[in-house]
């Protein structure tokens, strides 16, 4: 007797692509879910690329060969700067040399997400982008039900993985401004890509931006809708570039009303840090930022001071200046942008530009100007440039991509 197993392959098969699709959207949702220090959608795409890179080296080589560069030039540069350990707090991880290690891991597994998302879109229509944005849409549903149940009293809690302080959704990030952020990137792909009820998807992913009080969110689909109509509607050319100064005084005032409790922090800093010595949201993040990556940048304009190497020089005098020492670990917040020309300076900041730019160049598929938008605008607007989501377009560019 012969059984035949046919039918059972049949509908294997495609419950395998799902499970692809639905790691795709997992890795774009929970970048910032840890287990201990390490982050799980990271793990799982440096997995992918220690599989699969030989097969796919000739797609991903230039960005291979960049960040290797990046990284032997951190190593020099953390010995000539003798920087040293933090605290005797943090973990191996953090210490000077392998935090550049540590983040070179990080950026090998945007490579894999790269090469993961590339993999599954192979030879497949541009629709079937939309059954990954789906995923995401599920728990965009799930986090609006649960702060819907909270609201209305159905059960009482102060704190979620989704949920935290007055009302704000957070998902599994640290806060809600990264959620936003996140779900404005996933707004802008169910535009380009959202397949049926296109709308009503926006509408349901716009209602978590709201929730999430993300002021990067807001920002983004701001400068997203600003673009697209700028491309969409026909502007005679003798009128575009007062069209360009409308536009651009129309953005530059919305900023200022989302930002002005940063402007005036910044404003007042002298008098402020006399009060807020202890106040860890004011010496540490954005504000202090904003006063120490200047002086950093200035004195090492070139090549910067190194992979991930921020949080161990921004106690040094030259830099700090009024602001007080810290034992915490600090991070800019200012972007993936600026802290690439913190860490790699200009050199290693054009030489991205142009391998991002030569991949984009190569691409042929549809939609890449907003594509590359998409890519930029959260690495703008505060996203450190090793959080994988971002990096899914650079998967979507490989597949329009000539060898």
């Amino acid at each position: 007797m012969t059984i035949n197993l046919n039918p059972i392959l049949i509908r294997v098969r495609p419950l395998n692509e799902e499970v692809k699709y639905f790691i795709v959207a997992f890795c774009i949702l929970f970048a910032d879910l840890k287990i201990f220090e390490i982050k799980v959608s990271e793990l799982l795409m440096f997995l992918f690329f220690v599989l699969y890179i030989n097969k796919y080296f000739n797609k991903i080589s230039t960005l291979l060969y960049f960040f290797s560069l990046f990284l032997i030039f951190s190593l020099l540069i953390t010995s000539l700067l003798k920087i040293g350990p933090l605290s005797s707090i943090y973990s191996f991880l953090k210490m000077p040399y392998i935090i550049s290690l540590s983040r070179y891991v990080e950026y090998l597994s945007c490579i894999g997400f790269s090469l993961f998302s590339y993999h599954i879109l192979f030879k497949k229509k541009y629709i079937y982008i939309y059954k990954i944005l789906d995923y995401t849409l599920l728990f965009a549903i799930i986090f609006i039900i649960e702060f819907v149940l909270i609201y209305l009293g159905f059960y009482s809690i102060s704190e979620s993985l989704f949920y935290y302080g007055t009302y704000r959704l957070r998902g599994f990030y640290v806060e809600g401004g990264p959620l936003g952020l996140c779900y404005a990137f996933i707004m802008s792909l169910v535009y380009l890509f959202g397949g049926k009820y296109k709308l009503l998807k926006i509408f349901i992913l716009f209602i978590v931006i709201i929730l999430s009080q993300s002021k990067a969110g807001i920002l983004y689909i701001l400068l997203f809708a600003i673009f697209i109509l700028y491309e969409k509607v026909k502007i005679p050319k003798f009128y575009k570039p007062i069209a360009i100064i409308i536009f651009t005084f129309t953005f530059m005032y919305i900023v200022s009303i989302v930002v002005q409790g940063y402007l005036y922090e910044i404003a007042n800093v002298s008098t402020n840090l006399q009060y807020k010595q202890n106040d860890t949201n004011y010496v540490m993040g954005r504000i202090a930022g904003l006063f120490i990556i200047p002086n950093i940048v200035k004195s090492n304009y070139l090549f910067g001071i190194g992979m991930g190497n921020y949080p161990l020089v921004r106690n040094f005098p030259a830099y700090r200046g009024i602001f007080p020492e810290v034992e915490l670990w600090d991070s800019s917040g200012l972007g993936g942008f600026i802290d690439l020309l913190v860490d790699g300076g200009l050199f290693f900041g054009c030489i991205f530009i142009y391998v991002i730019k030569n991949i984009y160049i190569r691409s042929a598929i549809q939609h890449k100007k907003y594509l590359l938008l998409a890519f930029a605008l959260p690495f703008a607007l505060g996203l450190q440039l090793y959080f994988l989501y971002p990096w899914f377009i650079i998967g979507i560019f490989l597949n329009g991509k000539s060898d």
